[in-house]
C-alpha cells in the first residue's frame, strides 16, 4: 500500500492591491500521489472567493488596509496543506495635476466693454 502525502502549495500569493480595482491569484498545489486537490479559503475577507477545483482567488477590495487570507489545498484522502498571507490594499492613486487652459484667449477688445473669455 502506497502511504498518502499531503499536497504541496507552490505558488507566491500577490500580496498587494489597489481599492476598487480586481485582485487575482491562482492558487496552485501539486498532490506527490495525484490525488485530485479542492481548494479553500479558511479566511478571507468579505467578498473574495475561490475556485475549488481551479484555485483561483478573485476579489475586489473596497477600501484601503492589511486583510489576512488563508488557502487550503485538500487531496481529499485526509492530507492538506495550507498558505497563510496578507493583502497590503493601497488607495488608488489621484491624478491631480493643474489644470492647462487649451483654448486661445481673444487678444482685442474694446475700452469700457464686456471682455469674456
Amino acid at each position: 500500500m502506497t502511504p498518502n502525502y499531503p499536497p504541496l502549495l507552490y505558488s507566491l500569493p500577490v500580496t498587494q492591491g489597489i481599492a476598487g480595482q480586481p485582485y487575482r491569484y491562482a492558487a496552485k498545489a501539486a498532490d506527490p500521489n495525484q490525488d485530485r486537490v479542492i481548494y479553500s479559503l479558511t479566511l478571507a475577507p468579505p467578498g473574495m472567493t475561490i475556485e475549488s477545483d481551479a484555485g483561483l482567488i478573485e476579489w475586489i477590495p473596497g477600501q484601503a488596509g492589511t486583510y489576512s487570507v488563508e488557502v487550503v489545498a485538500d487531496d481529499g484522502m485526509g492530507e492538506q496543506d495550507s498558505q497563510e498571507f496578507s493583502i497590503l490594499v493601497q488607495a488608488p492613486a489621484i491624478d491631480n495635476r493643474r489644470p492647462r487652459i487649451t483654448s486661445p484667449a481673444l487678444t482685442s477688445a474694446v475700452e469700457y466693454a464686456l471682455y469674456l473669455y
